[in-house]
């Protein structure tokens, strides 16, 4: 909305790329609404660059899985590493894990 009033765009063309920041910018540069993860958006939101406007429709969060070669031998430090994930991950941007 502008002033107020509704305003309608219908684009003609298609826009494709192969990187997630490229995407981004498309969204920031007002081509259309775009569906991207949170924490790529988040520094757009914040100042405001970009809103977010289909919130209740917002994917379900995705499990992050972190893959080591061997079952039988767990080394100490991708024990620890993942513990930390654990640990760290929803507090880096957990506003972004809600549904």
């Amino acid at each position: 909305m502008d002033g107020g009033s509704e305003q309608c765009h219908v684009s003609r063309q298609d826009i494709t790329v192969n990187e997630p920041n490229a995407y981004v910018e498309c969204g920031v540069a007002s081509f259309r609404i775009l569906q991207a993860l949170g924490i790529t958006l988040d520094r757009f939101l914040t100042d405001g660059t970009l809103v977010e406007v289909l919130r209740p429709y917002r994917p379900h969060p995705r499990p992050v899985s972190v893959l080591y070669p061997s079952r039988s031998h767990l080394a100490p430090q991708v024990e620890v590493f993942v513990d930390w994930v654990r640990e760290q991950f929803p507090k880096l941007y957990g506003r972004w894990l809600e549904s």
